[in-house]
C-alpha cells in the first residue's frame, strides 16, 4: 500500500505549527498530523521543518531505529488531528 506524506503548516493560535498530510493512495484516506511543540511566526518555516521531519523519519525507518515513518513522526511529537 502506498502512503504519501506532504509537508505544510497549520494555523494555530497566533502562529503556525508544523503539519504533515498523510495519504493512503489506494484507499483515498487522508488525515493531518500536527506538531504543536513549537509555534512559528512564518508558515514557510513550519513547512520547511515539517519536510525535514519527513526526511528524517524515513531515515529512522530505513535504518531500523524506529519501526516505521509513522512511529518516527509520533516520536517527534506529531499527533493526528481528529475529524469532527
Amino acid at each position: 500500500m502506498s502512503v504519501k506524506y506532504k509537508a505544510g503548516s497549520f494555523k494555530y493560535q497566533s502562529g503556525f505549527a508544523r503539519s504533515i498530510l498523510r495519504e493512503k493512495v489506494e484507499k483515498n484516506e487522508q488525515f493531518l498530523l500536527v506538531n504543536l511543540n513549537k509555534i512559528y511566526s512564518s508558515p514557510d518555516d513550519a513547512a520547511i521543518l515539517a519536510k525535514t521531519d519527513i526526511e528524517q523519519s524515513l531515515v529512522y525507518a530505513k535504518t531500523g531505529k524506529l519501526q516505521s515513518i509513522d512511529h518516527a513522526l509520533s516520536a517527534m511529537g506529531y499527533e493526528k488531528i481528529e475529524e469532527n
